[in-house]
């Protein structure tokens, strides 16, 4: 499994904005960094994910003119070419996004058959 710079932080504002308190947040948190441990999982050090410029790369004019094609938000973009460019021959990308979910639906209409999308939901 990959976790990119990228996700890492944006998963971690994830938790943050769809959090109703900050205990909620925090056991969120500690949940995705028991994760994170898994040796199965390649993901970012420290410095990688301090970094990222999450409103940097969501608003490059490439990130945009995709996400306005794909009928999906600039912040999920950057998952999707992360799985485009994974070297799994079936990538799986887990959401709780239900915008980002649909896309899915239109995979074939995108070339994005190999790709999987599962909906993880997760409490508030």
């Amino acid at each position: 499994m990959l976790v990119t710079p990228y996700i890492y932080e944006e998963v971690d504002q994830a938790i943050q904005r769809d959090s109703d308190n900050q205990q909620a947040a925090d056991e969120l948190r500690d949940r995705f960094a028991q994760m994170m441990s898994n040796p199965f999982i390649s993901d970012p050090n420290y410095q990688e994910v301090s970094d990222v410029d999450l409103g940097a790369v969501r608003s490059d004019p490439t990130v945009q003119a995709f996400a306005e094609v794909l009928e999906i938000q600039a912040k999920d973009v950057p998952i999707l070419q992360a799985a485009q460019q994974c070297s799994n021959p079936n990538p799986t990308i887990f959401t709780n996004d239900e915008d980002f979910y649909e896309l899915s639906e239109r995979r074939e209409r995108y070339n994005l058959e190999r790709i999987e999308f599962e909906y993880v939901e997760y409490p508030k």
